[in-house]
């Protein structure tokens, strides 16, 4: 069992360590964003009904520092939005369990996302689920889970119309995007004969494809 004095000091390196992160997201210093982690790291994206329902997959997901630099490079040179920056709320950081030098945390989240035009909205809400290691001279993610408890979906008037190409959420016209991914999922699909469903996730979205064996241009 560790000491009462080994646990502050993991506490306060963890602390500095999330206040630290959120910061640098928001001052736009998103090539320092991957130094966070290690080298062979595990960064997602979920919702809470993913995360309860132990779905491996997320919204955003890399199992490597090298993805998250990809990520980066992405944002800066293909992606293509309305200017905006961030503003993170995080509470302090709860130690989970702590064992050999692996400290595994929670931290509550809030962010808020401000516009150009000085529009200021509450984007989303949620929990950090770290593990993290000692890395140089403090600690480092080995694994971060951000689960948000909030999204907003899409309405169900609109799901059929959200298939289409170049088609966007008034809501989400100020985030990156194109309007071509759904409509992408919807011709691969077809091209499988498969039956296309969205559904609403509480929060978020749900995208459900159901294929039938021994259907699709291809053998089975």
């Amino acid at each position: 069992m560790q000491s009462a004095q080994t646990l502050l000091e993991q506490r306060l390196a963890a602390d500095d360590l999330q206040s630290s992160y959120a910061a640098c997201i928001d001052e736009d210093r998103l090539e320092d964003w991957p130094e966070f982690f290690i080298d062979d790291c595990l960064y997602r994206i979920t919702h809470i009904r993913d995360y309860q329902a132990g779905r491996p997959l997320g919204v955003i997901y890399a199992t490597s520092k090298a993805m998250l630099r990809d990520r980066v490079t992405s944002l800066r040179l293909a992606n293509i939005y309305e200017k905006q920056r961030y503003r993170h709320i995080v509470s302090p950081t709860r130690i989970v369990n702590a064992d050999n030098g692996v400290v595994q945390t929670t931290t509550s989240f809030l962010l808020i996302r401000i516009m150009a035009t000085g529009d200021t909205t509450i984007f989303m809400s949620g929990v950090y689920h770290d593990i993290l290691v000692a890395h140089g001279d403090g600690l480092a993610f080995k694994e971060k889970i951000v689960v948000a408890d909030s999204g907003p979906g899409i309405p169900p008037d609109f799901r059929q119309k959200a298939l289409g190409r170049f088609t966007r959420l008034e809501a989400s016209r100020q985030a990156p995007g194109s309007g071509l991914g759904l409509s992408l999922v919807a011709a691969v699909a077809d091209l499988h004969d498969a039956a296309l469903h969205l559904e609403d996730n509480g929060p978020g979205l749900r995208v459900v494809m159901r294929f039938t064996p021994g259907s699709g241009p291809y053998p089975t």
